[in-house]
């Protein structure tokens, strides 16, 4: 960022030493991070700004109060001078700390090593855009009056005063009324015009991170948001400085009724589920019953996993993290869609899921052993996970409505139903029972509730009188403990929020957004996506539940948001977001084609179809049936019921599974291999599209044919 009053050499000296690295992250460490923080001029409630800044602001006063034919303005104006040089002073800082971090070679490390640092920027950044905003509302009043005393002499009745710049996102800022013809134009704006809306958009473009900066308000980006990405309806909330500011509803409740949706709408949250599951154990930990760095078998004896080291290494903090070694979404399949295996079933099958990678080498995103960590949680509570979060979190927020499985789900609940695309039409869809992985993503909360929740995490564990767990164990789930990786920039506007640094932690991504620790997970079920977003320095959240499979939407409805509050230039989010998209399923569609471009159409099954037919089985999965009738073959997974459909040949001895129920949008390869002597030895399964939801983790089944009067499994 280059700046008009510094040299080239010292705006280079200024970025090569501003920021170094000052320890590891000990107690000496710490202290030498707070003192690198005080260096800066960076104090809890005040800051030092360097001589070259300090001269800046005294000629920008100068300039302005010159110009300034209202002496009651100029002590304003001065102030105001002041605060534009602590702005990019800051800003300075910011883009020095991600050039450090970047060059460092370890961006985690450097974060931890700096965290003091990089703080009281963030919360010195707060603090001067508050005071941004009530200078500038003051100067307007000012103004305002002395336009008034001037206009009594040749106007009646004064004009009403301006209103002052309006922080909750969903309200529009009203635009001062105008000024009478014969005021003087207030020439020490120079880039503010007498005219209301030139006015409306300079106090956006002052008021730092909370002004409304260009932004359409919140109703119109939501009603856009769902009729853009065919969304039936969704749920909002805002929470800024321990303030619910924006709680409401948009939509419908289900297509072909007209209930709405509003703040008390139940929706499935999915996998955000997994930060209640991190705090349930965060409270046994803080009971001395565990520790996070305890071995799982420690607790669950019956724990395995398909490597014996992993077995023994694997720790509670291990369960939550997604560096176990399993593959992205392995063994899904027995929970998702919904099946009838229980939860200790799927533990006991989880020791026959094949690791893809050695243990805490990289990332991959699992719900498996969530599953696990809420049998730890009952086996260490003596409460099922479900019994621990009513009783132990649900009771105590005053969560009232918030339950742990659709079948709890009462009469006079407001529920809203999940919506898919079925042969390109959107239909609503039954509430999924996500019984048996409910510590991965079986809850279901509103606004309402989620309000109480949203509210303990950024008050650390602490809300309304009533503590939960401890600011240290809010740290410990807040912690990066896998490093995602960013990837390739995208183009366009997306590039200006891409993540410098991803990771997990305990329950909760952390990454950050324009330069901000943003701490946040999103939720998918079928037909029903979710986020919840906490951006901890500005003590914001942003909450998006929908009722459609529209990553987009939630994601457009956010950075609004975000935008808003950091003083961002205004994105059409739903237009970037809606063209990404278009791009992705064009891509995706693209290699569908060509695929079906290569097939052989004049090739046949080496079999007729009933030698096809039988019972297969895999290890983890269980029983696979595939039946002749009427002259085609019917697939059918045994515990899935929703896994019905009909096999399609494609060529040679690969089939296509065309599942009865549309909407699933999970079409998958079926290819059988053969003996030497003609019979089957194996059959593998892929899905056919780029678009399908990873949890259908077809390629991670290995199926076998058993007898066909074989035991079930």
């Amino acid at each position: 960022m280059a700046h008009p009053q510094l040299s080239p050499a010292r705006l280079a000296a200024n970025r090569a030493n501003a920021l170094r690295s000052t320890g590891p992250r000990t107690a000496a460490g710490k202290h030498a991070s707070s003192q690198n923080a005080r260096k800066h001029g960076l104090r809890a409630q005040s800051i030092t700004l360097p001589p070259e800044f300090l001269l800046e602001a005294e000629r920008l006063a100068e300039q302005t109060q010159a110009a300034c034919p209202y002496p009651i303005l100029r002590p304003l104006l001065a102030q105001r001078a002041h605060l534009r040089a602590v702005r990019r002073y800051l800003a300075l800082l910011t883009e020095s700390f991600y050039q450090s971090m970047h060059a460092s070679g370890d961006p985690l490390d450097y974060i931890n090593r700096n965290a003091s640092l990089l703080a009281a920027i963030h919360r010195q950044t707060s603090q001067h855009a508050l005071q941004a905003i009530r200078l500038n509302n003051e100067i307007l009043e000012a103004e305002h009056a002395a336009a008034i005393r001037l206009a009594k002499q040749t106007q009646p009745e004064p004009p009403p005063a301006p209103s002052p710049v309006e922080i909750p996102v969903a309200k529009q800022t009203q635009a001062p009324a105008p000024a009478p013809q014969n005021t003087p134009s207030p020439r020490y704006h120079r880039t503010m015009p007498a005219s209301p809306l030139s006015r409306r958009v300079l106090l956006a473009a002052l008021a730092l991170p909370l002004a409304l900066s260009a932004q359409p308000n919140l109703d119109q980006v939501a009603q856009n948001t769902l009729k853009t990405f065919q969304v039936p309806g969704a749920a909002v909330m805002v929470i800024k400085d321990g303030q619910v500011v924006v709680s409401k509803g948009y939509g419908v409740r289900k297509l072909g009724l007209p209930d709405p949706v509003t703040p008390k709408t139940l929706f499935g949250i999915a996998s955000n589920s997994k930060a209640f599951t991190s705090a349930a154990l965060a409270m046994l930990v803080e009971e001395g019953k565990l520790k996070w760095d305890d071995p799982v078998i420690n607790h669950l004896p019956e724990f395995q996993m398909a490597d014996p080291y992993v077995t023994r290494e694997m720790t509670i903090r291990d369960l939550l993290v997604h560096r176990s070694g399993l593959g992205l979404g392995a063994g899904d399949l027995m929970y998702f869609p919904t099946t009838d295996l229980s939860r200790d079933e799927i533990v006991r099958r989880l020791r026959y899921v094949k690791l893809a990678s050695s243990f805490r080498s990289r990332y991959a995103y699992d719900n498996i052993l969530y599953i696990v960590a809420g049998q730890v949680v009952a086996r260490v509570s003596g409460l099922s996970w479900d019994q621990f979060l009513q009783t132990r979190v649900f009771q105590p927020l005053g969560m009232v409505s918030t339950n742990t499985s659709v079948k709890q789900f009462r009469p006079t609940d407001e529920v809203a139903y999940p919506h898919a695309k079925s042969d390109g039409k959107l239909v609503p869809l039954e509430p999924e029972d996500s019984d048996n992985w409910g510590a991965a993503a079986g809850i279901n909360s509103n606004l309402e509730d989620l309000s109480k929740w949203v509210l303990l995490q950024l008050g650390r564990g602490e809300s309304g009188g009533v503590k939960l767990f401890s600011p240290a164990q809010s740290r410990e789930m807040w912690n990066p403990v896998t490093i995602l990786g960013t990837g390739r920039t995208p183009a366009g506007p997306l590039a200006d929020v891409a993540p410098n640094f991803a990771t997990y932690a305990l329950g909760w991504n952390v990454s950050d957004y324009r330069g901000r620790k943003v701490v946040h997970h999103t939720g998918g079920l079928a037909g029903m996506v979710t986020r919840i977003t906490l951006i901890p320095s500005m003590n914001l959240a942003v909450v998006v539940l929908t009722n459609q499979e529209a990553g987009s939407a939630f994601n457009a409805i956010t950075y609004t948001v975000l935008d808003h509050y950091m003083g961002a230039a205004g994105t059409d989010w739903v237009q970037v977001l809606a063209d990404a998209q278009k791009k992705r399923e064009a891509e995706a569609n693209a290699a569908v084609a060509k695929a079906a471009s290569t097939r052989n159409a004049e090739s046949k099954p080496s079999l007729p179809l009933a030698s096809y037919a039988g019972r297969y089985r895999d290890p983890w999965y269980g029983d696979v049936l595939l039946e002749e009738q009427n002259g085609k073959l019917r697939i059918r997974f045994s515990h899935s019921a929703e896994l019905t459909g009909t096999l399609e040949h494609f060529q040679y001895d690969t089939f296509v599974a065309r599942w009865d129920k549309r909407s699933l949008l999970a079409d998958a390869y079926v290819t059988f291999t053969l003996q030497p002597d003609g019979s089957i030895g194996e059959v593998k399964m892929k899905a056919v599209s780029a678009l399908t939801d990873f949890s259908f983790d077809f390629h991670d089944l290995l199926l076998k044919p058993v007898a066909k009067d074989a035991k079930p499994y």
